[in-house]
């Protein structure tokens, strides 16, 4: 029982569904402007049969879910944004030690 491979990804290109992903995150903003968003899921069954009980602990985007019309055995866990910022900030100055 090694590999069970419990996650899946969603890759979300479609500037519609970021929209409504943004909204299921409490309107953050950079989630609707990145020109991709990827979508990490934790397949429900495949947890159980590796974590048992504990598997619930990694469902908790639900709102994210609803969005996107996810089968209710998987459940995203983590968004991650892909592209490049408009600007460069400048960084902040280091701590002096």
């Amino acid at each position: 029982m090694k590999n069970l491979q419990a996650r899946e990804f969603i890759i979300v290109a479609n500037e519609d569904w970021r929209r409504g992903l943004s909204e299921a995150t409490y309107s953050q903003r950079q989630v609707a402007e990145v020109p991709v968003m990827i979508v990490v899921c934790a397949n429900m069954p495949r947890s159980e049969r590796r974590y048992g009980v504990r598997a619930g602990l990694y469902a908790i985007q639900d709102a994210t879910a609803s969005v996107m019309n996810i089968p209710a055995h998987v459940r995203p866990i983590a968004l991650i944004a892909v592209g490049y910022p408009d600007e460069m900030p400048e960084s902040p100055p280091r701590l002096g030690w």
